[in-house]
């Protein structure tokens, strides 16, 4: 059920080079009751930006987002300009795209910040009492130097045996001192086939990214004989 919510900034860091990670508490009394992969609408000048929710769908008095500044955006310029204790007005939650409750083994491919559902869907699923299916994600950024979320979901991996993840850099030839298990030159794409092999039919997708990076992994992973 959409909400309207008042809530404060309790938290706010740079991650990567105009990747913010923020953190808003809900005012006392108020609960947020959310299926990972939805998002909240924020309210700036009387329009709507959506902004999907980066945090386990386990908490209730806060929400997380993690938001890329883009010249001119409207959104992403208010909020990196608000400060710690500032209030921002939200309407929420909404979307469809969310975590299907199923046994079924699940492959996630992300580019930018269309981790922050994605990271929401895996953090929840580990927060559930049944969590024995594999789970791999695959995670586009362009270069080492974009990397965030690295330490997150290495401790996961360390907590889990049955998730495993790979930041794939677009832009990079070479990974020297990085963590090659965790680290891959090149697109999603080719990584991909090489885990599912003849397995492909076998795993949930979920993708998430910029409309372009979307459409083009949907498109890969349908050619791969996926429903």
């Amino acid at each position: 059920m959409v909400q309207d919510f008042e809530v404060t900034l309790a938290q706010k860091t740079e991650i990567a080079p105009e990747v913010w990670y923020y953190r808003f508490e809900l005012a006392e009394g108020q609960t947020l009751d959310f299926t990972a992969g939805q998002y909240m609408l924020l309210k700036v000048d009387g329009n709507y930006r959506q902004y999907s929710i980066a945090s386990a769908d386990t908490m209730h008095s806060s929400f997380d987002l993690l938001v890329e500044t883009v010249p001119g955006g409207l959104g992403s310029n208010y909020l990196v300009n608000l400060s710690i204790g500032d209030k921002a007005q939200f309407k929420g939650p909404a979307g469809v795209f969310t975590l299907k409750d199923s046994p079924s083994d699940k492959i996630f491919l992300a580019t930018g910040t269309g981790i922050a559902p994605i990271k929401s869907m895996v953090e929840s699923y580990f927060s559930r009492v049944n969590h024995n299916a594999t789970i791999m994600l695959y995670f586009g950024l362009k270069n080492r130097q974009g990397v965030y979320l690295y330490d997150e979901f290495n401790e996961l991996a360390k907590t889990y045996p049955n998730f495993m993840f790979k930041i794939c850099l677009s832009r990079e030839e070479s990974l020297d001192g990085l963590d090659e298990t965790h680290f891959g030159t090149g697109r999603v794409n080719q990584h991909v086939v090489d885990f599912v092999q003849e397995r492909h039919n076998e795993y949930e997708y979920y993708v998430c990214g910029s409309q372009i990076a979307v459409d083009s992994l949907r498109e890969f992973v349908v050619r791969l004989g996926v429903p």
